[in-house]
C-alpha cells in the first residue's frame, strides 16, 4: 500500500514539475516577444523622429501611419515589468497634435534602457566619456 502512494506522489509531483516548467518557459518566451516588440517600437520612435517638431506637430499622414503601427506594437506586449513603458508609448501613439520630439527621445531612451539595446550601450558609452571629460576639466580647473 505504501509503494503505492509513493509512486502516486512521485507522479504527482511529476506532473507538477511538468507544469510549473512549462510556465516558465511560456513566460520566458513572452519576455523574448516582448523585448522584440520593445525593438520595434524603438525603431518606429526613431522612424518618427523627423516628422515632429520642439514644440507641436501638425498631423502628418507618415506620422498616422507610425503612430498606428507604434499603438499595434504597444499593445501587444504582456510582460508585467514592461507594462508601464507599454502604457507610455500606447499614450504617446495616441497624441494627436501633442506629439513633441523631446517626449519621443526620452521615450526612445527609456525603450533603450528597457530592452538592454545597442542604442542604449551607446549612450552609455557616451556618458561615460562625457563623465570623464567633465572630471578631468574640473581636474585641470583645480590644479
Amino acid at each position: 500500500m505504501e509503494e503505492a502512494i509513493l509512486v502516486l506522489l512521485g507522479a504527482l509531483l511529476a506532473i507538477g514539475g511538468g507544469f510549473i516548467g512549462q510556465y516558465n518557459q511560456i513566460r520566458l518566451d513572452q519576455k523574448c516577444k516582448d523585448i522584440e516588440l520593445l525593438h520595434q517600437a524603438e525603431e518606429i520612435l526613431i522612424e518618427m523622429r523627423p516628422y515632429l517638431k520642439e514644440v507641436m506637430t501638425p498631423p502628418s499622414k507618415e506620422l498616422h501611419e507610425l503612430s498606428k503601427k507604434l499603438l499595434y506594437i504597444a499593445m501587444r506586449i504582456y510582460t508585467k515589468s514592461y507594462l508601464d513603458l507599454a502604457l507610455k508609448l500606447i499614450e504617446f501613439a495616441r497624441m494627436d497634435i501633442k506629439k513633441r520630439r523631446d517626449e519621443a527621445i526620452s521615450l526612445i531612451q527609456e525603450v533603450a534602457a528597457t530592452s538592454k539595446s545597442a542604442l542604449d550601450m551607446h549612450h552609455r558609452k557616451r556618458n561615460e566619456m562625457i563623465k570623464k571629460a567633465w572630471e578631468e576639466l574640473r581636474r585641470i580647473g583645480r590644479g
